[in-house]
Protein backbone atom coordinates (compact mmCIF):
# COMPACT_ATOMS: atom_id res chain seq x y z
CA UNK A 1 0.00 0.00 0.00
CA UNK A 2 1.66 3.14 -0.90
CA UNK A 3 2.13 5.75 1.94
CA UNK A 4 0.58 9.39 1.16
CA UNK A 5 4.20 11.90 0.49
CA UNK A 6 4.82 14.23 3.78
CA UNK A 7 3.25 17.44 1.77
CA UNK A 8 -0.37 15.39 1.89
CA UNK A 9 0.02 14.06 5.17
CA UNK A 10 1.13 17.85 6.73
CA UNK A 11 -2.06 19.03 4.85
CA UNK A 12 -4.41 17.06 5.84
CA UNK A 13 -2.88 17.22 9.55
CA UNK A 14 -3.33 21.42 9.35
CA UNK A 15 -6.81 20.80 8.45
CA UNK A 16 -7.52 18.46 11.05
CA UNK A 17 -6.03 20.96 13.73
CA UNK A 18 -7.01 24.27 12.52
CA UNK A 19 -11.09 23.44 13.31
CA UNK A 20 -12.57 26.50 13.45
CA UNK A 21 -12.48 27.36 17.38
CA UNK A 22 -15.40 29.17 19.73
CA UNK A 23 -16.51 32.39 17.86
CA UNK A 24 -14.66 34.77 20.06
CA UNK A 25 -14.02 32.53 22.65
CA UNK A 26 -10.79 34.16 23.53
CA UNK A 27 -13.01 37.23 24.39
CA UNK A 28 -15.45 35.70 26.37
CA UNK A 29 -13.15 33.91 29.10
CA UNK A 30 -14.83 34.21 32.24
CA UNK A 31 -14.44 32.19 35.52
CA UNK A 32 -18.08 32.94 36.49
CA UNK A 33 -20.23 30.43 35.02
CA UNK A 34 -22.92 33.18 34.97
CA UNK A 35 -21.27 35.21 32.13
CA UNK A 36 -19.57 31.89 30.47
CA UNK A 37 -22.10 32.15 26.59
CA UNK A 38 -20.97 28.92 25.43
CA UNK A 39 -22.46 27.01 29.48
CA UNK A 40 -25.34 25.46 27.30
CA UNK A 41 -22.63 23.00 24.83
CA UNK A 42 -21.97 21.48 29.06
CA UNK A 43 -25.68 19.66 28.51
CA UNK A 44 -23.59 17.33 25.84
CA UNK A 45 -27.02 15.46 25.15
CA UNK A 46 -28.78 18.38 24.75
CA UNK A 47 -30.58 19.55 21.32
CA UNK A 48 -28.73 22.41 21.05
CA UNK A 49 -25.17 21.36 21.95
CA UNK A 50 -25.86 18.23 19.47
CA UNK A 51 -26.99 20.57 16.34
CA UNK A 52 -24.18 22.72 17.56
CA UNK A 53 -21.98 19.94 16.87
CA UNK A 54 -23.36 19.04 13.98
CA UNK A 55 -22.94 22.18 12.00
CA UNK A 56 -18.93 22.02 13.25
CA UNK A 57 -18.96 18.76 11.91
CA UNK A 58 -20.12 19.22 8.02
CA UNK A 59 -18.14 21.95 8.00
CA UNK A 60 -14.41 20.31 8.91
CA UNK A 61 -16.11 17.20 7.15
CA UNK A 62 -16.53 19.53 3.75
CA UNK A 63 -13.01 20.88 4.49
CA UNK A 64 -11.76 17.76 4.89
CA UNK A 65 -13.23 15.66 1.74
CA UNK A 66 -11.75 19.15 -0.39
CA UNK A 67 -8.58 18.33 0.32
CA UNK A 68 -6.44 16.21 -2.83
CA UNK A 69 -5.93 12.85 -1.68
CA UNK A 70 -8.34 12.91 1.39
CA UNK A 71 -10.29 9.65 -0.02
CA UNK A 72 -6.96 7.28 -0.26
CA UNK A 73 -5.48 9.20 2.45
CA UNK A 74 -8.50 8.11 4.77
CA UNK A 75 -8.79 4.29 3.38
CA UNK A 76 -5.08 3.86 4.34
CA UNK A 77 -5.45 5.36 7.90
CA UNK A 78 -8.79 2.93 7.82
CA UNK A 79 -6.93 0.40 6.97
CA UNK A 80 -3.83 0.69 9.26
CA UNK A 81 -6.49 0.74 12.46
CA UNK A 82 -8.17 -1.87 11.32
CA UNK A 83 -5.20 -4.36 10.02
CA UNK A 84 -5.02 -7.48 11.96
CA UNK A 85 -1.53 -7.35 12.48
CA UNK A 86 -1.07 -4.77 14.82
CA UNK A 87 0.62 -5.53 17.94
CA UNK A 88 -2.02 -5.87 20.79
CA UNK A 89 -1.01 -3.59 23.52
CA UNK A 90 -1.25 -5.17 26.87
CA UNK A 91 -1.77 -4.44 30.93
CA UNK A 92 -0.44 -7.16 32.97
CA UNK A 93 -2.71 -8.05 36.33
CA UNK A 94 -1.82 -11.20 38.07
CA UNK A 95 -1.20 -14.15 35.81
CA UNK A 96 -2.71 -12.67 33.24
CA UNK A 97 -2.39 -9.76 30.36
CA UNK A 98 -5.11 -8.05 29.02
CA UNK A 99 -5.96 -5.92 26.02
CA UNK A 100 -8.69 -3.94 24.53
CA UNK A 101 -8.79 -4.81 20.60
CA UNK A 102 -10.46 -3.17 17.93
CA UNK A 103 -10.52 -4.12 14.39
CA UNK A 104 -12.68 -4.51 11.22
CA UNK A 105 -14.82 -6.77 13.00
CA UNK A 106 -14.84 -5.76 16.15
CA UNK A 107 -15.67 -1.53 15.76
CA UNK A 108 -16.27 -0.99 19.05
CA UNK A 109 -13.29 -3.04 20.80
CA UNK A 110 -13.43 -6.14 23.01
CA UNK A 111 -12.10 -6.99 25.95
CA UNK A 112 -10.03 -9.95 26.14
CA UNK A 113 -7.26 -11.87 28.48
CA UNK A 114 -4.34 -14.27 27.92
CA UNK A 115 -1.39 -15.86 30.27
CA UNK A 116 1.96 -13.97 29.70
CA UNK A 117 2.88 -17.47 28.03
CA UNK A 118 0.26 -17.40 25.74
CA UNK A 119 0.83 -13.99 24.45
CA UNK A 120 4.69 -14.63 24.08
CA UNK A 121 3.62 -17.21 21.22
CA UNK A 122 2.73 -16.03 17.81
CA UNK A 123 -0.82 -16.94 18.17
CA UNK A 124 -1.92 -15.94 21.39
CA UNK A 125 -5.01 -17.68 22.67
CA UNK A 126 -7.10 -14.65 23.62
CA UNK A 127 -10.13 -15.47 26.24
CA UNK A 128 -12.69 -13.00 25.64
CA UNK A 129 -14.16 -11.03 28.63
CA UNK A 130 -16.35 -8.11 26.94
Amino acid sequence: MAQPDTASRRRFLFLLLSAPALPGAASTMTTDPQEDPYLWLEDVQGERALAWVRERNAGTRQLLEAEPGFLETREQVRAILDSRAQIPQIVRRGGFVYNFWRDDRNQRGLWRRTTLAAYRQPEPAWELLL
